[in-house]
């Protein structure tokens, strides 16, 4: 299996946040930095694997606009769920992380990156017929159905049955926006959760890393000896790593 560095593509550094610049919610904004692992094989083709980068990629860009801006408080879930004392177990490590890896914002991290975020979620349950969180409501958390269902309800409309392995709320671990939807449980539901602040922290120490990964790698290349720190610096913070299946 091959590997390959490639950058982004910003034309002319446009998207590199300025000194005094406002930073936006959502876009606008250039990333600290992009180093994704991948799959270790599959069948993926190199668009979709470059479209799986660009998502993690947006994923790390709001991380980095969110600091220190964030109102989010910590002290407060604002989901309707009891957190449940539960040592995790190896089997539940390995679920959870194959369950994360059907999100875009966790596809394409480590497997030692996902197990640092396996180890800071919790444990919660909903009971038969209660919401987890209503349309408009604030969100802080993302969740991860171990054991029962959940209906997804859009303006009073049923769109979706969630079950076993499913996640939902990723939107909340990256924007200070209301839930799009309502979730209500079928049956008594248990759930893995990890709150904003502590995806955040994780996140941003594994971009901090992966910046001076790139930066290293860079300046042990030939081609870019003759570009200034900032130049590199800024190359550093738009590189990404492709992973291709033999063949």
């Amino acid at each position: 299996m091959g590997n390959c560095l490639a950058s982004k593509g910003d034309k002319g550094g446009e998207n590199t946040p300025r000194k005094g610049q406002k930073q936006g919610d959502i876009d606008g904004e250039a990333p600290k930095q992009m180093v994704n692992h991948g799959k270790k094989g599959g069948a993926e083709d190199d668009t979709a694997q470059l479209d799986r980068n660009k998502d993690i990629t947006r994923v790390k860009k709001n991380i980095k606009i969110k600091r220190g801006q964030n109102q989010y408080q910590p002290d407060i879930l604002y989901e309707n769920v009891e957190r449940i004392s539960h040592d995790i177990k190896s089997n539940d490590i390995t679920f959870i992380i194959n369950s994360l890896k059907n999100s875009f914002v966790f596809y394409n991290l480590s497997p030692n990156d996902l197990e640092n975020i396996v180890s800071k979620m919790f444990y919660c349950a909903v009971n038969a017929n209660e919401y987890v969180f209503k349309q408009g409501d604030n969100a802080s958390s993302y969740f991860i159905i171990e054991k029962g269902s959940l209906d997804v309800i859009i303006n009073e409309k049923n769109v979706k049955t969630l079950k076993s392995r499913d996640g939902f709320g990723e939107l909340a671990l990256l924007y200070n926006a209301p839930r799009s939807a309502s979730i209500k449980a079928r049956e008594k539901t248990y759930m893995w959760g990890i709150d904003r602040q502590t995806f955040r922290k994780a996140i941003e120490e594994l971009t901090d890393k992966e910046y001076e990964e790139n930066r290293k790698f860079i300046e042990g290349i030939t081609f870019f000896s003759q570009m200034t720190n900032q130049q590199k610096d800024g190359i550093a913070g738009v590189l990404i790593s492709l992973k291709f299946a033999p063949g």
